[in-house]
């Protein structure tokens, strides 16, 4: 991709989960959030044999997580993955600690 200069739209990439309708609804019911877990169960789906599940579904996770807390930046990030199923991380876990002190797990 060339280097942008000057007006004009600007290239954007990243995750689109913010617009979920569903996170929509939930984000003004939002506050004084002290911790968020998030678990995504269900039969293995050989789908996406090409990436682990950190890339595939965790991402998006934390995405969210951190868009109910206000972009709060982690001051520090403890994960967790293994693989069980395939060679890649099947099962993985995160635990990014917020500025004053909460955590989201996801």
């Amino acid at each position: 991709m060339a280097l942008r200069t000057g007006e004009g739209p600007r290239p954007a990439g990243g995750h689109i989960d913010g617009f979920n309708p569903a996170v929509a609804a939930v984000r003004p019911l939002v506050t004084d959030v002290k911790f968020i877990e998030a678990d995504r169960l269900g039969v293995f789906v050989a789908r996406a044999l090409d990436v682990d599940v950190v890339l595939d579904l965790l991402v998006h996770d934390l995405d969210i997580a951190l868009d109910l807390v206000g972009r709060a930046r982690p001051r520090r990030i403890r994960a967790v993955g293994v693989p069980i199923l395939t060679e890649k991380i099947d099962i993985a876990s995160d635990a990014p600690f917020l500025p004053k002190g909460d955590a989201l797990r996801t």
